[in-house]
């Protein structure tokens, strides 16, 4: 019972050696894409009962999440696996797409801050 919890002691089989059929890939697959878009529904529902001010709020921080996970899903997951990058050879890989994602960022609140400073110029 000592050790890692993900050790196996009784020589089961690994979750790499499970193969799903098809199907099942499939019914995953539909299933959660309809998790995600449900969720969205239900974000719509609530954005016109919000009062305006706070809407904008709320869309903002919609908008930096949307922009944080998809670049992070690219930058750490996509890109290597469609350059064959494995985490042994390229060790490097991650501090560079660390300071990607961390200029992605630099980038957005750069953007909103000149918005915030046109807008307050503006008035």
């Amino acid at each position: 019972m000592h050790g890692n919890i993900f050790s196996n002691p009784d020589n089961s089989t690994d979750a790499s050696d499970i193969k799903l059929t098809s199907v099942e890939i499939w019914g995953y697959g539909f299933l959660f894409v309809t998790i995600i878009n449900l969720s969205s529904v239900l974000g719509i529902i609530f954005f016109p009962l919000m009062k305006k001010s706070f809407y904008a709020i709320i869309m903002r921080c919609m908008i930096g999440l949307a922009i944080g996970s998809l670049s992070g899903s690219a930058i750490f997951h996509l890109i290597p696996q469609a350059f064959e990058l494995s985490h042994d050879v390229h060790k490097d890989y991650i501090f560079v797409a660390s300071f990607i994602w961390l200029a992605i960022w630099i980038v957005m609140i750069l953007e909103s801050t000149i918005k915030i400073i046109v807008k307050t110029q503006a008035v």
